[in-house]
This record gives C-alpha cells, structure tokens and sequence, in this order.
C-alpha cells in the first residue's frame, strides 16, 4: 500500500486497502495509492475573483487549430471567453439561471463550438472568441421556439433534447450536408500594402473559411487560426468577415476568394424535415414511456442511449439515416439530473436516482458477447444515500469517475467525489463545483456558489488557503480474532521539508489517540535523498497544475508505542503543513498475541 498526500490532501476513510466501506462528509482523508499517479490537491482560480453570488452553469475548453486552449463559460445572463487574465463576454441577455451546452464541431468549414439553450442558438470560434453568430431561428429550431434545449453533437448532426415544450422528445437536426457557397474574384482595391474590410457574403448565420487574398503575384493565405501566411500578415474574423491585412510590396489590384457555410440551411443547426421525411433531413424520436423527461444523451457501440429520470431508451439510426430503432432499453433505471451520466470506456456510468431513498452508482456496460448493454452496480459498498444528488455533474478525470454531491441538507454542491473502478475506492472532497471541464490535462471546475472558475488538484493549497484532511485506515485485526499488541511502529515513505503528518491510533473503535508524528526537517528524513514531485521516482504522470519543481526526501520512521490489548486497530494520518506527503509503508515490530480467539478486549467485558 502506498497512500500520497499534496498539499493538506483530502480524502476518505477505507476498510481496506482498496475499498471504503463508509465516507461522510467529515471523512475527508487521503487516497491509497497503486498507481502511483500524483494528484496535486489544491485549488487555483482561473482569472479575476468575482464578488457576485450565483453558479457557473456552463463550462468549457475549446482549441484553435495550432492547440492553444480557449475557456468560455455561461454565468448569470452570459456566456464569456478568458482572455488570458479576465472573462469577457461574448453574448449577453440570456435567461439567468439557464444553462447552456457547448459542442466542438470541426469540418471543412473551419473547428467551431456550437452552444445551445433556453434562449436559441450561437456559434463561437475559438480562433475569434470574442465574436458570436446568432443562429436563433424559430423557422429551423426543434419545437418552432427559441429554445435549443441541451445539445450533444455527433456523426455530422445535432440531438437537442429536454425542451420546454417537450421534455419526453429527442430531436435530430439535418446530418452536415457540407453544402458551401464560394466566392471568387471579389474586388479590395489596389495600389496599396494595406487593406481592411469586411468579407461581402459574410452576413447573418454564414461564416467563412478558406480566405485567400491575391494580386495574381503576392498572396495571403488564411491559415485557419485567424490569421494569414504568405507575402504578408493580417488577421481574419471567420464569424464576421472582417479582415485587416499588409502585404510585403505594394500591390496591384487585389481580389479575395472564400467560401461560407450556413449550418441554419441542411446544416447541424437546421432541425427541420419533410412529410414523408427524407433520409439525412432533421427529426424527432418520441421517448414518452411513463412520461419520463430525458435528462441526457449519450452514444454508445454506435446507439444512442437517453438516460431519463425513471427510464432508459436506446436509439438506433441505420447508416442510410432511412430507418431507426427507438425503444425502452430498461424502465427501472434512470437519473433525475442532465449531469449525472458520462461515457467512459467501460460503459456509460450514472447515478440511478430513480429510487431516491436507495441511490446507486451504476454502470452500462458490454455484455460477454458484446453486443448488449446491461446494468451493473459499482461501489455498492458506499452508501450513497447519505448525499443529496439532485445536481450531480459527473466527468472523467484520469482513470477516475468524478461527480459532484451535496451534503444533506445543503442548498448546493459542496463536495467532489473520485470513483477509482480498479482500486473500487471512493474519494471525497469538499469542493463547490456545478460543471467541470479539462483543459490539457488540468480538470476545471466552475463553483456551485460563485461565478469563479477553478483549476482542481492543482498546488498545494486551496487558492492560497489550508485544506483540512485525515486518512484513516482499515479496522486491522491482523488475520486473527486473538487479542494483540506491539511495542514499534514503522513507517516510510517521501516528504516535503515544510510538511508534517501527526500519527494517531485508535482500539477497538475508541477515540484517536495520537502517538508520533514525522517533520519534514527532522533527522530521520534523508536531505540526501529527493525526488522531484512529478519524476517517475513518485509519480509516472502529474495531474492538475503541477509542482513547481517542488522536492520531497525520503524518510524511515521507527518509534516505541506502548499498545494495550486490542482486537482491532485503525490508524489515521494527519497532513498539518503544505506540502508533499506519502506513506509508502507501514509495519508493526513485536507483534504479539495472547489468549483465545473468543476473548475479549477488556473494555467490553
């Protein structure tokens, strides 16, 4: 067993090396870990704090075509970009308490995020992230409204679902009928080497893509990122057409050719069919048994399976698009939030809130044969009833379901959950998130009681602050119900100068007691032997912000305890400074037994 601490880490109480048998919200410890892989505990906001109360509800990561990363997000009555050091807003006038779901979508026409909701439709663009079309169209919507609803893209089209006017529908836009209008020979002007307009057909829901400015000797060639290459700079909107370029020279009499795409016409944005429909023409699927809502949609082995809040469907569309299976896969399952399922590579995991008084962690997954789905509880060990999951968000982070949860009686989200599948154990800690997102590796989170966004396990500390944190170990009997006691107790592992762990014991479920503690700087930790948190010495990857080149020293810490007769004992580590932590092992010198297997410890008889 290896357990690792950064920073005042947090994490649960265990029965056993691999699996906890019972968490609370105050059980916030550390992680046992086998992997090896390191986990930076801390917090770190992304931008200006805000002062404003409320949530983030929408949160995502977008890329330019060379991969540099671009955040927007949906707080109060807009969506923003962050500009590096603060959020700007992109859109404005949005239903506050509304969310909103983004979708990358790359073709031809360039690599945009589509983002739907309550009040329409719009299309950003990470290389102009500034800028926005209004694709609000009640002629080409689902229900004829301005509301998109919740969003998934995929195979070429756009499943909207959820919608005020039918919340048991799924509906299905065109499939990309990747139909572009070109543009030739358009006249800039001559005689200069600058030049700054705006694209003619660019207007409306169209934007362009595919931008070459020539004199028929010097050219500028748009290179998908918003800007030029060639014989000159400048800079491209794809939303807008608005362009600013320099040529080298001066040049003759300059044109421009371009291309521009409608996805409001046969495009993923375009929901409309015709009676009888068309194959690859918009539709709708009704998903109505017992009037259950649809909550999500996510594609799995090429089906489409709507998670709703008593009732699972499952939705095959042929490859031709001229016929599809829509039917009830299992009406005894279900989550009663939109966030509370994610697709993973073992299946789809949710949690099934359709019986509230008995929540379960579940997981869809292949058969033996691999053709089906069924359901399968995960971590049926923890008792998940002891959490409100109303707005459960859930994600994947490393090899790691994480999902949000309340505790009872809270009115938001106050802790964060890490379901590891191969150690079974389960994670807790106590943070505000209402919907994640990843960027490069490092999980974002946008908080459930403020419009701050956060970059989770990352540091040391939580945006400058200490984390509280215990570990407690296993109820160990040594393999046998004879009454013991030992007289060393050993421990090794890796710290940081600055950290110390505080050691306490408890027998036979009596209260802690603490027995010893191992300092950073004391003579027992080997200044000469360090590592560097994050090489493969103590970790093979590093997750969240990293460590700063931040080194931890061995130490080997062997210290007399006077035990009473026990028949049960439970260790529990306390990290009390800022810094790295791992207890690599764990060992009792002088173990003895005594009496029969039936005796008692003495403070029941």
């Amino acid at each position: 067993m290896a357990i690792e601490i950064f920073g005042k880490g947090i994490h649960n109480v265990i029965e056993n090396d691999k699996i906890p048998t019972s968490a609370s919200s105050d059980s916030l410890g550390w992680r046992t870990q086998e992997s090896h892989i390191e986990l930076a505990r801390g917090r770190e906001i992304v931008g200006d704090v805000e002062t404003g109360v409320g949530k983030v509800r929408g949160l995502h990561t977008a890329y330019k075509n060379d991969g540099t990363a671009v955040k927007f997000r949906k707080i109060n009555t807009k969506i923003q970009y962050f500009d590096g050091s603060q959020w700007q807003d992109v859109v404005t006038g949005l239903t506050e308490d509304a969310y909103y779901f983004f979708n990358d979508y790359i073709s031809l026409a360039g690599n945009f995020v589509y983002v739907t909701g309550k009040d329409g439709a719009w299309k950003l663009d990470p290389a102009n992230p500034s800028s926005a079309i209004n694709l609000t169209d009640t002629s080409k919507s689902p229900t004829g409204t301005n509301d998109y609803g919740k969003s998934l893209i995929s195979n070429s089209r756009m499943f909207a679902w959820d919608l005020e006017k039918n919340r048991t529908g799924l509906y299905l836009s065109h499939i990309d009928s990747i139909s572009y209008s070109a543009t030739t020979g358009e006249s800039v002007g001559s005689g200069g080497t600058h030049y700054s307009g705006t694209l003619t057909n660019v207007s409306g829901t169209k934007s362009c893509f595919g931008v070459v400015f020539t004199d028929g000797t010097l050219t500028l060639t748009d290179d998908g990122n918003g800007g030029f290459t060639g014989d000159g700079t400048g800079t491209i909107n794809y939303l807008t057409g608005a362009y600013d370029i320099t040529f080298n020279s001066t040049t003759g009499t300059v044109t421009v050719d371009y291309s521009t795409e409608d996805s409001n016409n046969g495009g993923i944005t375009d929901f409309t069919f015709s009676s009888p429909r068309v194959a690859s023409e918009g539709d709708m699927m009704p998903q109505e048994y017992g009037g259950s809502r649809i909550m999500n949609v996510i594609p799995q082995d090429g089906k489409y399976y709507s998670i709703k809040d008593r009732s699972v469907y499952e939705l095959y569309l042929t490859p031709e698009d001229e016929n599809a299976t829509n039917k009830v896969y299992n009406a005894n399952i279900g989550s009663k939030y939109f966030g509370s399922s994610v697709a993973t590579s073992l299946g789809i995991v949710f949690m099934d809130t359709s019986n509230p008084d008995h929540p379960k962690l579940m997981r869809l997954q292949r058969n033996s044969a691999g053709d089906q789905l069924y359901p399968h509880e995960l971590a049926s060990h923890f008792d998940f009833s002891k959490y409100d999951w109303d707005e459960s968000q859930m994600d994947v982070f490393g090899e790691d379901i994480i999902f949000t949860g309340k505790t009872q009686g809270k009115d938001n989200n106050d802790l964060l959950f890490r379901y590891n599948a191969r150690l079974k154990s389960i994670d807790i800690h106590p943070y505000e998130a209402q919907v994640f997102a990843k960027e490069n590796g490092t999980l974002l989170a946008g908080d459930s009681i403020s419009d701050n966004v956060y970059k989770l396990f990352n540091g040391f500390d939580d945006d400058g602050l200490v984390i509280d944190n215990y570990w407690i170990g296993k109820a160990e009997r040594f393999k046998t119900e004879k009454l013991k006691r030992y007289k060393w107790q050993v421990l090794k592992g890796f710290i940081s100068k600055d950290q110390t762990i505080e050691i306490y014991v408890s027998y036979d479920n009596g209260s802690f007691i603490k027995v010893g503690e191992i300092s950073g700087d004391a003579d027992y930790v080997d200044k000469d032997s360090s590592v560097t948190i994050g090489s493969s010495e103590i970790g093979s990857n590093e997750i969240g912000g990293g460590s700063d080149g931040l080194k931890a020293y061995f130490f080997y810490r062997e210290f007399k305890i006077r035990t009473p007769k026990f028949g049960k004992r439970r260790l529990k580590f306390v990290a009390t400074g800022i810094g790295y932590a791992k207890i690599s092992f764990i060992d009792e010198k002088e173990l003895q037994t005594s009496g029969s297997s039936r005796r008692v410890p003495k403070k029941y008889r």
